[in-house]
C-alpha cells in the first residue's frame, strides 16, 4: 500500500491511564503505534509514565476534522 505523502499531519494524543483502570507505571516506558484503519494510517512513538501518557505520530490519509491533539480515553475510541 502506497502512502500519500502530501496527505500527512502531525498528531499528539495524551492520555490519563486511570480512566481505564490501568496500574501505575513506576518505570517509564516507550511504545509504538503502528495503526491502520481503511485507507488511513498512524504511525509513532510514544511514552508513558506514572499515570499518564504521550504520543507524537505521523498521521496519512486522514479524514477531513480528524483532530491534531486529541485526549484518549475507551470512552472516545
Amino acid at each position: 500500500m502506497r502512502l500519500k505523502i502530501s496527505n500527512m499531519r502531525i498528531l499528539f494524543t495524551y492520555q490519563d491511564t486511570r480512566d481505564n483502570q490501568e496500574d501505575i507505571a513506576l518505570t517509564p516506558y516507550l511504545f509504538g503505534t503502528n495503526t491502520k484503519v481503511k485507507n488511513s494510517r498512524i504511525i509513532g512513538i510514544g511514552i508513558c509514565w506514572i499515570y499518564f501518557a504521550f504520543h507524537i505520530g505521523l498521521g496519512f490519509n486522514l479524514p477531513k476534522g480528524f483532530p491534531i491533539y486529541r485526549k484518549s480515553s475507551k470512552r472516545n475510541t
